[in-house]
């Protein structure tokens, strides 16, 4: 009965003064009402397959756990840890407390949206274009501008390494994108696919890619980022 009452003073407390923001105001709740109760430590367990290290995980950025956000069952969890297997399309939690020695899967289909080392995932409907890529639904949201958005399907694929005294495994990037335009996807990778696209914006498209030659040969990522908010830039313009 006093936690009861507590809680409930504390709710009227931050409802009054509006001194926290949401977020602390969730991660308090969580904090007082416990783990067990938050719903979001229900998924299976999760085991490690494969031997990680810094410079060869099977992860997304780190084979640490890291603090991030997810929404989860339609409610949001702030200051979780986090880990994304690129491999699978899995995003795994680890809890605190006395349940910390696990780590659950969370579940798929049940996961809006997460943010990770400033990198925001979104759960895409399925269609024909995102279908081969597809697996889980995981894409992160690379750029989200006024006429176009990018969306970056991070992948690891695992290369077997044998010699005569074991088994080592590789994990090797394969990142795709996907352009959203009027309601539409489009994978895009070289100049002459997004110019089909936007045969509008054409010369830009060739100008861009010659200008930032070496960007898109060392990294492809910022690389497209930058060249959709160019190009999102432009159509902007253009209709100004």
């Amino acid at each position: 009965m006093i936690r009861l009452f507590f809680m409930l003073g504390v709710v009227y407390f931050l409802s009054i003064t509006n001194i926290y923001s949401q977020d602390s105001y969730v991660t308090l709740l969580d904090s007082i009402t416990g783990i067990e109760t938050s719903g979001l430590y229900n998924g299976p367990r999760y085991y490690e397959l494969y031997k990680n290290t810094n410079t060869n995980t099977i992860y997304f950025k780190s084979t640490d756990f890291v603090e991030g956000s997810v929404i989860y069952d339609n409610q949001p969890y702030f200051n979780t840890k986090l880990k994304f297997n690129l491999n699978e399309d899995l995003l795994i939690c680890k809890p605190e407390g006395d349940k910390s020695f696990f780590s659950f899967i969370l579940i798929p289909e049940k996961i809006k949206e997460f943010t990770l080392k400033n990198h925001k995932f979104v759960r895409l409907k399925n269609n024909e274009i995102l279908e081969p890529f597809y697996a889980n639904g995981f894409f992160e949201a690379a750029y989200s501008g006024e006429k176009l958005t990018l969306y970056t399907k991070h992948q690891k694929s695992i290369k077997t390494m044998l010699n005569k005294k074991n088994v080592s495994y590789k994990f090797l990037f394969n990142n795709t994108y996907f352009l959203h335009f009027k309601n539409q996807y489009y994978k895009i990778k070289s100049a002459k696919s997004i110019r089909k696209v936007l045969p509008e914006i054409n010369r830009e498209i060739k100008d861009f890619f010659k200008a930032y030659k070496k960007l898109n040969a060392e990294d492809t990522d910022l690389f497209m980022v930058k060249l959709i908010n160019y190009l999102d830039k432009n159509l902007v313009n253009a209709k100004t």
